[in-house]
């Protein structure tokens, strides 16, 4: 409704149509798109016409979820960061927040952010 009010336009004056719509939803489904780049490729949708995948593969927006390529990025991102790793060991939870963000930006935001998550909590639980 964002993009229809801001362009002053009717939903029938856009170039999706219901199947791009069902396709990107399952892609959502999939996590192969996160949320936030689903936004994107849905404004996209509505004004090229073309198939969400595409655009997700022409724009590079498809999700990370592979657990042993984002493992990687989190052990080397906890060895390049041994002062945050203190902090939040010391108590101080914004470290974690730190190191997420630091996965987040070397994957420019590909990476699935609940995978990325849940390996960084086992890593550093696992001290």
């Amino acid at each position: 409704m964002r993009y229809l009010n801001e362009k002053q336009i009717g939903v029938n004056s856009t170039k999706a149509e219901p199947a791009h719509l069902a396709q990107l939803l399952i892609l959502i489904d999939k996590n192969e798109v996160s949320n936030q780049a689903a936004k994107q490729v849905f404004a996209l949708v509505l004004e090229t016409g073309e198939l969400p995948s595409k655009i997700i593969e022409d724009q590079g927006l498809k999700q990370e979820s592979d657990k042993s390529a984002i493992e990687e990025l989190v052990k080397a991102t906890i060895a390049e960061n041994p002062k945050a790793i203190e902090d939040f060991r010391g108590g101080k939870e914004n470290s974690f927040d730190f190191l997420f963000g630091q996965i987040m930006r070397k994957t420019k935001g590909s990476a699935n952010p609940s995978v990325v998550r849940d390996l960084l909590k086992t890593k550093l639980s696992k001290g």
